[in-house]
């Protein structure tokens, strides 16, 4: 589900590093075509709601600016093989932007968890309305 920030990328990654302050590091990076160049940004995540019981899986990522609110869900995860991302960010009363990513810690997904990940993506999204 490539992103506006993507465009003329490949190979997408991301690097989480937690923080002695308890925030975790963002680091998104990829590969600018044709020549290859590596591109980043670096944002910051913290958790949203900190003091709920069990911890939300619930973050407020920013990449400069003033943190934002709640802006990053992980809606599932296995811990081992993927995640489903969740943003949305309010661009008025009336508008939004929404995104999802699927995250693994490899770069191809074996098509057994593929299946559970199309599952998913089918219970939290209408894929007709999804820019992929």
């Amino acid at each position: 589900y490539d992103q506006h920030f993507e465009k003329d990328c490949d190979c997408g990654y991301a690097t989480y590093t937690p923080q002695a302050d308890g925030s975790v590091r963002v680091q998104n990076c990829c590969e600018r075509l044709p020549n290859t160049t590596v591109k980043c940004s670096i944002g910051k995540a913290v958790v949203s709601y900190p003091d709920v019981f069990p911890l939300e899986g619930r973050f407020n990522v920013t990449f400069g600016g003033p943190p934002k609110n709640s802006n990053y869900w992980i809606l599932d995860t296995d811990y081992d093989n993927y995640a489903l991302i969740y943003y949305c960010k309010n661009l008025s009363e009336s508008k939004s932007a929404e995104a999802a990513w699927v995250l693994s810690k490899q770069r191809t997904i074996h098509p057994s968890v593929q299946a559970t990940v199309d599952g998913l993506v089918d219970k939290y999204f209408v894929r007709q309305d999804m820019r992929i």
